[in-house]
């Protein structure tokens, strides 16, 4: 988000009691067959639904401080599970089925080591490694250290090796506060036993099979809307069940008609976030009705606490999600016009994945940053919504507006990513002529949005086409089916050519929305945005 002290060795039993080593309740996994004692107090996070390899996580009541630094840290206690019948899976294997694309991504971890190296926060070394048995469990007690990049911490993990799999129990600390967290962390690594196994080692996650389904058809497919919206409602409802399931003491599950809470806060304001959700999903289904294809799913809003819980339970979200099925927040300390704004962002950018990745994904720039900007600072009251500007955006326009530097929707609209963000006050001016687009003179704006949309899901379907008959007439050519390594170089080629082609995909959507325009309703058109932009 995001070490000059030499310790005694980290597997060696304390002497002296500390006030800091009390333990907290047993953490008991009768699924997987294990228990421990977290730190006491200590807060359970949730683990995402797509994590692979953290099973469980608790995060510290306190905030530690490093003086010296001004660095601030709350420590975790982590238990990571490495079954070894997965961790000798190795790569990644696609395959098309239908109008699907089955991405299976294979452990990329064959140990913890490897783990360490891909996951861990800033460059770090082994400071020692020290062999114990605990509770009857052989145990590789090691201790990391932590010093480029970020404030110098000291990471400590056990390793007990269990008969299929092997566990790692995991914390840091920083390096000005090792002797208050060493104890603590000791006094709950060697808590850790098996129990009697009730399930499987991987049932709910450390698969390691990472399969992803990418819905390749948007609009071509050859199932109905209908039977694309049924099948994304009942992968959505294992979703809510799987995660409802996993639930800390202390959340609950709280409905509304298109989302579903999972909140650790109080009801009231669960109650308001929702009810804002349901009014910018309204004002969407509304302003959008002309889009074809598949309905918007629900959608989860995962309410944490507070930042901190919110960043702990990131950390474990388990990599990229194509199915967009969840958004999480916080419940902000004082004013809650951030996450209110991330939250209206994170809906309309989620509700145009699901009515249409075509369009989702071939917005330019200037389109999406406006769309954020507009319902990410939208005044919300009861069920309506008012476009409002921010009072940044009002000052960065009015600035413009008197030096004359203000885009013109001709040239604005055609703007790459690299000519877009070198314009002054980019996201202002993104901000206002969509506002324009969408709330502008009725005689003006009606249906220009809606003929640009529909230009993008046009040309893209287009290119589609004509990559796919590429496809199969080379394929036919060859005479011969591509081997995994020639289609990943095939796929990998067709993409750099669909990137280096991203300017002249914005002149030839332009192009087409805009046809049958004449040059005196373009003036007509750029001197009512003028007037409103300035």
């Amino acid at each position: 988000m995001r070490h000059r002290i030499i310790l005694a060795a980290f597997c060696a039993l304390a002497l002296v009691a500390h006030p800091l080593s009390a333990q907290g309740k047993w953490h008991k996994d009768e699924q997987r067959g294990f228990q421990v004692k977290p730190p006491a107090g200590w807060t359970q996070i949730p683990i995402a639904t797509s994590q692979e390899w953290i099973v469980a996580k608790y995060l510290s009541n306190r905030e530690y401080r490093d003086k010296k630094e001004g660095y601030t840290h709350r420590p975790e206690f982590q238990v990571i599970l490495f079954p070894d019948a997965v961790t000798k899976q190795r790569g990644a294997k696609v395959t098309r089925k239908g109008n699907k694309l089955l991405l299976r991504v294979k452990n990329p971890y064959r140990n913890f080591d490897a783990y360490m190296k891909a996951t861990a926060s800033g460059g770090y070394y082994l400071l020692d490694d020290k062999d114990a048995t605990i509770n009857g469990i052989k145990v590789s007690c090691r201790r990391y250290k932590f010093e480029k990049l970020t404030a110098q911490r000291i990471g400590y993990a056990w390793i007990f090796e269990g008969r299929d799999a092997k566990w790692v129990l995991y914390g840091e600390a920083l390096e000005s506060h090792v002797k208050k967290l060493e104890m603590l962390f000791k006094k709950s690594f060697k808590t850790f036993k098996f129990i009697q196994r009730r399930g499987s080692i991987t049932q709910g996650g450390t698969t390691g099979s990472g399969l992803v389904e990418i819905d390749t058809a948007d609009g071509n497919s050859k199932e109905s809307p209908e039977e694309i919206f049924r099948k994304r409602e009942a992968r959505f409802d294992r979703e809510v069940r799987r995660a409802s399931a996993a639930l800390p003491s202390g959340w609950r599950v709280q409905k509304s008609r298109n989302f579903v809470a999972l909140t650790h806060v109080d009801k009231k304001y669960t109650t308001k976030v929702l009810k804002r959700a349901e009014a910018i999903r309204k004002w969407l289904e509304k302003e959008f009705s002309f889009l074809e294809g598949p309905k918007a799913g629900r959608t989860i809003i995962r309410i944490c606490r507070d930042q901190a819980e919110e960043s702990s339970f990131s950390r474990t979200g388990g990599g990229f999600r194509m199915d967009d099925f969840e958004i999480v927040t916080h419940k902000p300390m004082g004013q809650d016009s951030w996450e209110s704004g991330w939250i209206n962002r994170s809906i309309v950018s989620n509700w145009f994945r699901a009515r249409n990745r075509n369009l989702a994904w071939g917005m330019p720039t200037w389109l999406s940053s406006g769309l954020s900007t507009v319902l990410g600072q939208a005044e919300i009251k009861g069920n309506r919504i008012k476009l409002k500007p921010s009072v940044w955006e009002k000052t960065s326009m009015r600035e413009l507006a008197r030096e004359d530097k203000i885009a013109r929707p001709r040239e604005f609209m055609t703007l790459s990513w690299k000519e877009f963000n070198r314009i002054e006050h980019a996201t202002s001016q993104s901000g206002t002529f969509v506002r324009f687009l969408l709330a502008g003179p009725r005689s003006r704006v009606k249906g220009v949005l809606e003929a640009y949309m529909k230009a993008i899901i046009e040309v893209a379907a287009e290119e589609e086409a004509k990559a796919k008959a590429e496809r199969e007439k080379e394929r036919a050519a060859s005479n011969r089916e591509l081997t995994e390594e020639e289609q990943e170089a095939e796929e990998e080629r067709r993409f750099r050519e669909r990137n280096s082609k991203k300017d002249d995909r914005l002149k030839r959507v332009f192009e087409r929305a805009f046809k049958d325009w004449s040059e005196s309703r373009w003036k007509k058109f750029e001197s009512s945005y003028a007037g409103f932009a300035g």
